[in-house]
This record gives structure tokens, sequence and C-alpha cells, in this order.
């Protein structure tokens, strides 16, 4: 069972030039599941070239959380990627991220996200799963 105190935002850091590591556990609740982040996951936040940095920079903007628990799923595969998705729309609209921003992202993580997961290999996924518990209403 996952027990930990619910905060808004993630703590984190950079990483690296383009990863950002969760600093201390984050939990997230959203569509009856419950999400745990473990501290020390590192992710890569909004997956957009830089090209439309403009329109949504990686690691700011009212959608980071969906950024981040979005990662987690599509690391740790313990959902599938359509639900992954649809968390993804779903914290960004909890977060107030306006309905033409969000359902563009929503878009572009339908249209493309398959090459990010179908990239996974196995030992990523079995080791993103150390950082990740996930509860559902059914559990």
């Amino acid at each position: 069972m996952i027990h930990t105190d619910y905060k808004l935002y993630p703590k984190t850091q950079q990483y690296d030039a383009r990863n950002y590591v969760v600093c201390e556990d984050f939990f997230a609740k959203v569509c009856g599941i419950k999400v745990l982040v473990k501290e020390g996951f590192v992710y890569d936040g909004f997956s957009v070239p830089r090209l439309f940095h403009w329109f949504q920079s990686p690691f700011t903007g009212l959608g980071t959380v969906g950024a981040l628990i979005h990662d987690a799923l599509y690391a740790s595969e313990l959902v599938e990627r359509k639900t992954a998705d649809l968390i993804f729309v779903e914290l960004m609209k909890m977060y107030g991220v306006g309905w033409i921003r969000r359902n563009m992202m929503y878009s572009a993580v339908r249209s493309w996200g398959w090459i990010v997961w179908a990239r996974h290999k196995q030992e990523d996924v079995d080791y993103a799963k150390t950082f990740i518990l996930i509860e559902t209403k059914d559990a």
C-alpha cells in the first residue's frame, strides 16, 4: 500500500543537460490510480523538440506533474501506453493546463509515444520499476 504525504509539486533538481531527478518521493492520485515516484527517478520532462520549446519547455509550466508521472509510467510499463497517456492529459487538466495546449500535447504523445515505448529494453523497464509503485482502485 502506498503511504506518503501529499505534495502539490515534486521536489526535483537538474541531473544533467537533458534530465531532472526526483529528490524526494512524490505521490499523485488520478483516474482511480495512485502513483508513487520514488526519490532517485531520472526523467526528461516534456519530450519536446527544441524547435518547439517556445510552446512548451521540458521542465516548466503547469503540466510538469503530468510529464513526470507520464515518464514514470512509460519507463516502467506498469500500465498500458494508452492508460499512461490518459493519465497525462488528466493531470494536465487537474493542474490547470488549458484545453488547447493539453489536447495538442495529448495528440502528440498518442501519435509519437509508440516510438519511445518500442525502444524500451527490458533491463531499463525492470530498473524503472524499482522507482515506481502503482495501486488501482481495484487493489
